[in-house]
């Protein structure tokens, strides 16, 4: 049940461009973590206002884009070595939508919480791994 958040500045987004940065990323959560797409959540937060954004204490320029992608997934079930290389694809998916670098470090944030700590549908995610005994990991 991986939950994506994505903080970008830049010029507001259109639609095809959000559509693809949110495909895109729900295609990363499948294909490098083993995440279900069906409970996949990308949520896209723009900020057009560059000023509220700033590098080394300067704003950014009128042509400049940074973000953050802040990643919640359930503790235990991926490796380091799945989650670099997700890391690693998510930015070059970011840069590749925007058409160029960002102008700032793009930090991206692997949060594995607890599965005793998060869940959906009003259960949490140990709840659900206690259905399936005979499943070692959760990978929802």
């Amino acid at each position: 049940m991986p939950l994506l958040t994505l903080d970008i500045t830049c010029a507001p987004l259109t639609p095809a461009r959000r559509r693809l940065i949110q495909q895109g990323l729900t295609d990363l959560m499948a294909s490098e973590l083993g995440k279900v797409r069906q409970l996949t959540v990308v949520h896209v937060r723009e900020s057009p206002d560059r000023s509220a954004w700033t590098v080394d204490g300067q704003p950014l320029a009128d042509t400049d884009w940074c973000a953050s992608l802040n990643v919640a997934i359930t503790d235990g079930t991926n490796t380091e070595a799945q989650q670099g290389r997700f890391l690693a694809a998510a930015h070059r998916l970011l840069e590749d939508a925007l058409g160029q670098a960002p102008a700032a470090p793009l930090y991206i944030v692997v949060q594995n919480l607890p599965a005793a700590h998060w869940g959906y549908g009003g259960r949490t995610q140990a709840s659900r791994r206690l259905d399936r005994p005979d499943t070692a990991s959760d990978s929802a």
